[in-house]
């Protein structure tokens, strides 16, 4: 959810800072608990790192992104058996389908809110305020100058891309800078794009030629 949230709102960070502070609170118990043990813990963060990869450098969603998920399942799964390093001689079957059952209902609950709620979330008067107050001071010292004009009036104009757009981004259109998202894919800096609808807090674009 954090990756989903950053992705549509890049360079914020908060979400984020909740998805590490989350993940700090599931781990940290069973840490001390002795059933997460440092390589558990180590295959959900090589997880992540496939993922982002996945998401921020390679196009597509393929092999790197798939086994990101399955590591960061495993890592899930593994932190809450009582096992012995390598060795799960002594756990009871009955515990690992526990486990799973476990994770794949959080896995659950966690993604279908942001799968139908995702969306009236960014737009929400919660998180614009938590956007606009990272996005002010970059707006200051940016030579291109904040938006002054409502966002329903461009559609179907042209612009540039300032920054990657993998899907969030941000473009450039008549001297001003707007948060956006590639329709399709991903879109490198300095692309012409033009923009198709107005999605509350970001400008859904597609790349042209």
């Amino acid at each position: 959810g954090g990756i989903y949230f950053e992705l549509q709102t890049p360079g914020v960070g908060f979400p984020i800072i909740a998805s590490a502070v989350c993940a700090i609170l599931y781990f940290a118990p069973l840490y001390l608990e002795g059933l997460a043990e440092n390589w558990e813990i180590l295959l959900f963060i090589g997880g992540l790192i496939l993922i982002a990869l996945e998401l921020l450098v390679i196009p597509g969603f393929g092999v790197a992104g798939i086994a990101g998920i399955g590591l960061v399942m495993t890592g899930f799964v593994l932190s809450m058996l009582a096992n012995d390093g390598f060795d799960f001689t002594f756990v009871p079957s009955k515990n690992i389908t526990i486990s799973v059952t476990v994770v794949l209902i959080g896995l659950l609950g966690s993604v279908l809110p942001v799968i139908l709620f995702g969306r009236q979330l960014i737009n929400s008067p919660f998180f614009r305020r938590i956007v606009l107050s990272e996005e002010l001071p970059k707006y200051h010292t940016n030579s291109a100058a904040a938006p002054t004009h409502s966002t329903k009036d461009l559609v179907g104009k042209n612009g540039i891309t300032v920054s990657v757009l993998n899907p969030g981004g941000k473009i450039e259109i008549d001297s001003e800078i707007h948060q956006a998202i590639a329709q399709i894919g991903f879109i490198e800096r300095g692309k012409k794009v033009i923009v198709i609808a107005d999605e509350g807090m970001n400008l859904l674009v597609k790349e042209i030629s």
